[in-house]
């Protein structure tokens, strides 16, 4: 009977890990709004997302001419971090920044139109 016990305790620990693992993970993003009315995006499905984020975001920030004023949080655990493009940067050079710090964090850049 113990050794019974001990199988099912087991089975019943080995699915429990198994659908916690299987559960998805909480992805992040940072959005980028550019002064024509597009967004520039980048998301993060890879963990950990959330600091993937803030690195981003603190790399678009450190270029001296782009700011993140808001972060929304997420219930599942993600988070998106909304940043704007001043008037001291041109549209295309927001959008390399975005670009470059994305792809250095394993994110996937895309254009949403206005």
């Amino acid at each position: 009977m113990k050794s019974f016990s001990t199988a099912l305790f087991a089975l019943t620990l080995l699915a429990l890990v198994g659908t916690a693992l299987s559960a998805p993970l909480p992805a992040s993003s940072v959005e980028l709004h550019l002064s024509d009315g597009r967004v520039a995006k980048c998301d993060l499905p890879n963990q950990p997302s959330r600091e993937k984020a803030d690195m981003v975001s603190s790399k678009l920030v450190a270029s001296g001419k782009l700011a993140c004023p808001s972060t929304q949080e997420h219930s599942a655990g993600g988070k998106t971090v909304k940043c704007e493009q001043s008037q001291l940067a041109g549209t295309q050079e927001a959008t390399d920044v975005l670009k470059d710090a994305c792809a250095s964090h394993q994110g996937l850049h895309s254009m949403m139109a206005a």
